[in-house]
């Protein structure tokens, strides 16, 4: 069955990759959960797509048929990123997309909103709110100042990676380590070496 269709069943007018599919476990007779990469314009709502840069789509497959919405919306934002997203990772109910970004206005209210620009972060999209927030922070929720990308969740996406090459990631690890006494100047070693290219993991709350 195609996924990345129009709603009309015709396919995407765009190419679309990189799936990642829900496991179900919770209802498994309701069908599948499929989050996906497109340059197409005509598989996702309810937003226009005029952004020119590839977004990610979630879709629903139930009794042949599939529900597809955009996922790559901030929070009480109508209008998709700015920037690419791709690499999307879906919770196992398939109500939760994480996927990484370079757009920069995903927060249209100004207490949240992206402050670093395009710098790409992780964001996760939920269905209860139908929107997305920053998931890739620092351990006093402030944002990186490196790039963070490749986002995996657990099942319930109680926990959740990403790869950074920001050493200020872990407080405490980069106390430890002395690396505050220049934080540009470490930063700036870590943007060129790949040693700090290193996998982190948040606690995001029961399920």
């Amino acid at each position: 069955m195609l996924v990345s269709r129009s709603r009309s069943g015709t396919g995407g007018n765009g190419p679309s990759s990189q799936p990642s599919a829900s496991g179900n476990h919770y209802d498994s007779s309701s069908g599948s959960r499929i989050a996906y990469q497109t340059l197409a314009t005509n598989v996702g709502g309810p937003f226009r797509d005029t952004n020119g840069v590839s977004d990610i789509v979630r879709s629903v497959v139930e009794g042949g048929q599939v529900a597809s919405r955009y996922a790559s919306n901030g929070q009480s934002c109508r209008t998709l990123g700015n920037g690419p997203s791709q690499r999307p990772a879906i919770s196992e109910a398939g109500t939760t997309v994480l996927y990484d970004t370079d757009a920069s206005n995903f927060t249209c209210y100004s207490s949240g909103r992206d402050r670093n620009g395009s710098i790409a972060d992780v964001f996760v999209w939920t269905e209860r709110r139908l929107g997305s927030i920053l998931w890739s922070f620092d351990t006093n929720k402030r944002e990186l100042e490196l790039d963070s990308r490749n986002p995996a969740t657990s099942a319930c996406t109680n926990y959740y990676m990403w790869e950074t090459r920001d050493p200020f990631a872990d407080i405490a690890l980069a106390r430890r380590s002395g690396w505050y006494s220049d934080p540009a100047a470490k930063r700036a070693e870590a943007a060129q070496s790949e040693r700090y290219h290193q996998v982190y993991m948040r606690y995001g709350g029961p399920e």
